[in-house]
């Protein structure tokens, strides 16, 4: 593991985070190199620190220490003539406050110090604030700041109120901020800090002088060394019940917010099953992961499939999983980007069934799921494991072609959406209540712009503008969309009920459908609302036949864009660096190599681009979760992030070249479109703004 692999957060405070456990034992834990510079430090702090400072030994690493002791009106003058002379009997000052070390609670700990002492992997350095080279009396040395660095070579500092004392770390009230030399955001804070350190520990700052420990100190300690290391390190962090809990478990180290351990219970009250309804950016993956680790760490489970819409879901997944530090379990993906699935997974079946495996992870894709292949495999292993499915975006699942997936053996059952319903689909939808359960706990997307992240003190999804173009059809637009509309009433008066609509009237609603979604008026207002705003971190979502003619327009503007279909592959490849080219381009988004995305389907569900900022609707269906699914893109929190854009284009219908038959028809159209925009808007910064434009739509028509 490494840094970037630990949940950590930009900030700290005791009052309302385990600091102790949360961050320092972690981040030592992972680090081969400590660069300190403590206000004060006395050696009892490595007592609560004791798994960290045992997880630095293990990595072989190395520790530099600048502090200052705490200091007497005495102990100013020696150092003063130590200063003049280099007088010895300023060693008295560190002695004396080792004088008591055998009486300290946990010796074996500050035995870990010493042998890093003795090892030459620590050096310590003390801080004595000056002015014109004399001894400060009312200077105090207040910098308190951490740099280390792990295997991989990227650096993490903190800075803040914290010093290198028992009690700062467990008692007092402290808080600091974090930074990665990984992060673009914060590296620059990362560097200053560590040229910080280098300045003090070379003696280039004026008003500190930085003295080495005297020997006679450094051998006192040494005389402590232990002879054997490991047994040292195998005894720290036991014992007193005022020691820190010797390990947290996976479960504990997720850290869920209470909402999310809410929705964990009511899962389990439900006896294990049922469906999560959570807004995009809430959480909800986090939170089913938390039901999967409590299965296993209960024993209830040893075979969890994880099934996604697509591959981009499913790397996700996997990384989100791998950061939880869940323990040992083999890991399959099986969709097309992995040829040799069928072999993996059935190998990795029997394995667990012969009980060489005590935890597999499957992650799939509904498509894969629903396979004949993949339900044989089932069902030749069916009785090797107990089961739990996890359907992410389970609304799909729902789908006539995918609902083969939904076997009875998965005894454990979680699905997750933010529209669990699907679009004139009541059988579709009936079939995954049926199979999942009900809705057990439900955060919409009203609540996650007003409910405070408790980490960010800000609400889980930030608030939007949203702007509603409205385009017209042309004459020939208007002709084809006639004509069908007419083919379309005779077809409804033909039939005794909406379940009597062929294949054929299904087919002429969706060719007129699509004359909304490829009218020609949008191109012309897209161009004009690129030229007039910021389309940097933009999202487009448009139709097969207009995705040339957006990127054509963008190109035109000097805009970088890059186009996001079903074309882009899902199988890693060299030369995308070993990620896939759907990741690649994700990736190239974040870093600002393209200022849009162009996309036609494939962004709707799911993926995680936080930096996305703005939303140019272009195509809609009416469905609702299409258009949740979409506003959930770019309304995701982010650093630098305040607020999201959405521009949704409207057709609006001609009534007026309309008989009084196919005018009733097209409001009940229209109502509809207008019942999109009103939900979009009502929870918009700028709604009253857009019942205004909406009103005098409606009354002008």
């Amino acid at each position: 593991m490494s840094f970037k692999d630990l949940q950590l957060k930009r900030g700290y405070r005791s009052t309302k985070d385990d600091i102790l456990n949360d961050f320092y034992i972690p981040v030592l834990t992972e680090a081969v190199s400590y660069d300190r510079i403590a206000g004060y430090f006395s050696s009892a702090s490595l007592s609560v620190a004791a798994r960290g400072i045992a997880g630095l030994i293990r990595n072989n690493g190395r520790m530099r220490l600048i502090t200052s002791p705490e200091l007497t009106d005495k102990d100013y003058e020696l150092f003063n003539a130590y200063f003049d002379e280099n007088n010895p009997s300023s060693e008295q000052v560190f002695l004396r406050h080792l004088e008591d070390l055998e009486n300290l609670l946990y010796q074996d700990h500050l035995r870990a110090l010493c042998w890093l002492l003795e090892q030459d992997k620590l050096e310590i350095k003390i801080a004595i604030p000056t002015t014109d080279n004399e001894i400060d009396v009312s200077g105090l040395f207040h910098l308190k700041t951490g740099i280390l660095r792990d295997k991989e070579g990227d650096t993490l500092t903190f800075s803040g109120s914290v010093n290198e004392t028992a009690s700062a770390w467990s008692l007092n009230r402290e808080e600091f901020k974090v930074f990665l030399s990984s992060d673009t955001e914060s590296a620059e804070f990362s560097r200053i800090d560590k040229d910080n350190f280098d300045s003090l520990w070379s003696g280039m700052d004026d008003d500190v002088r930085v003295i080495d420990l005297p020997d006679s100190v450094r051998n006192e300690l040494i005389r402590r060394s232990p002879k054997n290391i490991e047994e040292v390190l195998d005894r720290i962090g036991g014992g007193s019940k005022t020691m820190p809990e010797k390990t947290k478990t996976p479960y504990e180290r997720l850290g869920l917010f209470d909402n999310q351990e809410e929705a964990v219970q009511a899962w389990f009250a439900n006896d294990r099953s049922g469906i999560f309804e959570m807004a995009t950016g809430t959480g909800k993956t986090r939170t089913a992961i938390g039901c999967m680790i409590q299965c296993f760490e209960q024993n209830i489970v040893n075979l969890v499939v994880i099934s996604a819409p697509q591959n981009t879901i499913l790397t996700q997944w996997e990384k989100e999983i791998k950061q939880t530090g869940l323990g040992s379990y083999e890991c399959i993906t099986c969709d097309s980007s992995n040829p040799a699935w069928h072999l993996d997974v059935y190998d990795n079946l029997l394995a667990l069934y012969g009980n060489r495996n005590s935890r597999l992870i499957i992650f799939t894709t509904h498509r894969t799921l629903s396979s004949e292949a993949f339900i044989k495999i089932n069902e030749e292993t069916k009785n090797s494991s107990h089961k739990l499915l996890i359907c992410d975006e389970v609304h799909g699942i729902g789908a006539k072609e995918s609902r083969a997936a939904l076997l009875s053996d998965y005894e454990l059952r979680l699905g997750l959406s933010a529209t669990p319903s699907r679009w004139f689909d009541e059988y579709g939808t009936k079939t995954i209540m049926d199979f999942f359960g009900k809705i057990v706990y439900s955060f919409p997307i009203s609540e996650a712009l007003t409910t405070l992240n408790p980490i960010t003190n800000k609400p889980y999804l930030v608030h939007y503008y949203y702007y509603p173009i409205f385009v017209t059809l042309n004459m020939e637009e208007i002709e084809e969309y006639l004509n069908l509309t007419k083919k379309i009433v005779r077809g409804f008066n033909t039939s005794h009920s909406l379940d009597e609509k062929s294949d054929w009237l299904e087919m002429l609603m969706y060719k007129r459908a699509d004359i909304y979604k490829k009218a020609i008026d949008k191109l012309a207002k897209f161009k004009r609302l690129v030229n007039e705003i910021d389309t940097s971190n933009t999202i487009v979502f448009t139709c097969d036949k207009h995705i040339e003619h957006v990127l054509a327009i963008l190109s035109e503007a000097k805009i970088r864009c890059h186009p996001f279909t079903e074309n882009e592959g899902t199988r890693p490849l060299p030369k995308y660096g070993g990620l896939s080219q759907r990741d690649y381009i994700i990736k190239g988004f974040v870093e600002q190599d393209y200022s849009a995305l162009v996309a036609i389907k494939c962004l709707d569900e799911g993926v995680d681009i936080p930096c996305a900022n703005t939303a140019i609707i272009m195509t809609s269906s009416g469905n609702p979760r299409e258009y949740i699914q979409r506003i959930g893109r770019v309304i995701r929190p982010n650093k630098g992030k305040y607020s999201a854009r959405i521009y949704d284009f409207i057709v609006k219908p001609s009534f007026d070249l309309f008989d009084e038959e196919l005018q009733s028809v097209e409001r009940i159209v229209f109502e509809k479109e207008m019942t999109r925009v009103s939900e979009i808007s009502k929870n918009a910064i700028n709604s009253m703004d857009v019942y205004t434009i909406i009103y005098k739509e409606i009354e002008t028509l």
